[in-house]
């Protein structure tokens, strides 16, 4: 379970960071309780970093029985604005999940971050609408993470945290390898 006693654990995913391109992480999730107020319980971090959360996976109750799902991208949650799916989930339901942070050249409050939750099954490519996506500028004065390479599992606060059960962690620089799929082979010689 990931409960409400407000502990943090993070490990390394890939022996180096990634700078560019796209990150994959997908896990399968059932929601045991939810709180209005909603907090995250999974995030991105740069490999020197415990607090610089990016895409920050959130869960607040929608309704009896029913949460929404949200996404943050920048690194300092105080300045950025949560956004939450459309639709809601049932409680105590097994879903998959694939978070995916795009570097995006350019600028340095370009790139983007998709959650996609899959309530039965799940596509072998990734599909052309997210469950929910920050795709704009992180808030003021927050910029874009330079590089990411570890994973956070978040225990917050009693009053606003979600508790949850987690498994099967997965990370990977495509869609395909996140999900343990065959890639296709390329190259022969």
């Amino acid at each position: 379970f990931l409960n409400t006693t407000g502990q943090d654990i993070t490990r390394n995913t890939l022996p180096d960071s990634i700078t560019a391109g796209d990150i994959f992480s997908s896990f399968m999730f059932n929601v045991d309780t939810a709180q209005s107020t909603g907090d995250y319980f999974f995030a991105l971090l740069t490999k020197s970093s415990t607090t610089a959360f990016a895409a920050r996976v959130f869960i607040k109750r929608s309704s009896g029985g029913y949460f929404k799902v949200g996404v943050s991208k920048g690194a300092t949650p105080n300045l950025e604005t949560v956004t939450y799916s459309n639709d809601s989930f049932g409680m105590g339901v097994t879903y998959l999940a694939v978070v995916k942070y795009q570097f995006n050249s350019g600028g340095t409050t370009n790139d983007s971050v998709k959650v996609y939750v899959f309530t039965n099954g799940f596509s072998k490519t990734e599909p052309t609408q997210a469950t929910v996506q920050n795709l704009g500028a992180v808030g003021s004065g927050n910029t874009d993470v330079t590089s990411l390479g570890k994973v956070c599992l978040r225990q917050g606060a009693n009053t606003n945290a979600p508790r949850i059960r987690f498994d099967g962690l997965t990370v990977d620089n495509s869609w395909e390898g996140a999900l343990g799929l065959l890639k296709p082979v390329t190259n022969l010689t």
